[in-house]
């Protein structure tokens, strides 16, 4: 998660794309990249606890936030 070439391709791709799905702790990845700032997010069990880190509230297995859809893994 500060893989800067990772974190800027991600933010990249997320700005332009219709959705942006992730799974497991990929969502870590998108709120390293800045994706999940006051947005609801999902992310595995083990990981979870860190979304709040990147400014996320915690949601349920599936989250559907605007074009941001994180799933639990």
């Amino acid at each position: 998660m500060e893989d800067e070439a990772v974190l800027s391709a991600t933010t990249k791709h997320a700005e332009t794309a219709p959705r942006v799905f992730s799974a497991c702790a990929g969502a870590l990845v998108c709120g390293a990249a800045g994706s999940l700032k006051g947005k609801r997010a999902a992310a595995h069990w083990a990981s979870v606890q860190f979304l709040t880190c990147h400014g996320a509230a915690v949601g349920e297995r599936l989250v559907a936030d605007g074009k941001l859809v994180p799933a639990a893994g």
